[in-house]
């Protein structure tokens, strides 16, 4: 997932923020800002060797992506 920072003011790029990961996908269900600038959401994440699992992804203006696994499985659907 790939978002953009604009400075309010000059609407200048600030940040593009990737949410990327070799080792398996990321499909994103719903993301949206807060009063703050922060990106915060639900994303699905599995492939490879990783079986599918819900994550909370959290974006700051600056700072790119935090991931806080929510549920884990050991078989996927």
């Amino acid at each position: 997932m790939m978002a953009v920072e604009i400075d309010e003011s000059s609407f200048k790029l600030v940040d593009q923020p990737i949410l990327w990961n070799a080792q398996y996908a990321y499909q994103y269900a719903a993301i949206a800002p807060n009063a703050r600038g922060e990106l915060g959401g639900i994303v699905d994440e599995g492939g490879g060797t990783k079986y599918l699992s819900c994550t909370a992804v959290v974006g700051r203006p600056g700072g790119g992506w935090e991931t806080h696994p929510l549920d884990s499985s050991n078989a996927d659907p």
